[in-house]
């Protein structure tokens, strides 16, 4: 989404790019941070430092933030400046139907990271939704649609949705993914996000655990209701 939807400004300026290396530098160099003063113009924030009342003008954020709390301190905020997408504001306004529920598969990039989640966290998951969802139906999206379409936990399913990295495909995506009653995660902020703004009282939420298996990530990233499925599986 571009940076006006949620009424922030991009700066395209070499001498902040610049001055952004130089603290990164003098940052993370124990030497250059005794022998040089770091630049004070903006503030560079991580998913650990992060203060708010240490905001300065410009600031830099660095990390992925895949922490409810950030979402749910600024929910009606994002529902609001996301729905300025037509596209997205129909997702949030389609009612989902019974049993309705995503199943995210992400394979591509994390299997060259070794994060991809096997079949067995699948076939627990949907073995539970099957179990405890009436009218369960679900819906797969994925990167890796030949993978999906040869695994036969997922014959069962309703439809196969993919996308490009092309932006109004991916928005498309996240619209539909909106539409689910319940949610199967991978552990992606994609899926994260949609069950976070499209789940309501009767929602199921599913999640690796743990999220990473040899990545550091925020403990925080899952609610204490939503349900933790083995992701140590060999």
């Amino acid at each position: 989404m571009p940076v006006e939807t949620f009424e922030l400004d991009e700066i395209e300026n070499y001498k902040y790019f610049y001055e952004y290396k130089f603290k990164r530098l003098s940052t993370n160099n124990r030497l250059l941070r005794k022998i040089l003063k770091p630049h004070n113009s903006f503030k560079i924030f991580n998913d650990n430092n992060f203060n708010i009342d240490k905001l300065k003008a410009n600031n830099y954020f660095i990390g992925y933030w895949q922490s409810l709390k950030y979402l749910e301190k600024n929910q009606d905020y994002l529902i609001k400046s996301l729905s300025k997408n037509e596209e997205i504001k129909k997702g949030f306004n389609t009612k989902a139907k019974n049993g309705s529920t995503l199943v995210h598969v992400r394979r591509t990039d994390y299997e060259r990271m070794g994060e991809e989640l096997n079949l067995d966290y699948y076939s627990s998951s949907l073995k539970y939704c099957m179990e405890n969802i009436e009218d369960f139906n679900f819906n797969i999206f994925t990167d890796d649609i030949s993978w999906v379409e040869n695994q036969k936990i997922f014959n069962d399913a309703n439809s196969i949705h993919t996308s490009s990295d092309n932006p109004s495909e991916v928005i498309s995506t996240f619209s539909l993914m909106l539409q689910n009653e319940n949610f199967i995660l991978a552990n992606s902020t994609f899926s994260l996000l949609a069950a976070f703004f499209g789940k309501n009282d009767k929602s199921k939420i599913l999640y690796p655990d743990p999220w990473f298996k040899s990545r550091k990530y925020n403990k925080h990233i899952a609610d204490r209701n939503w349900i933790n499925i083995n992701n140590n599986y060999e």
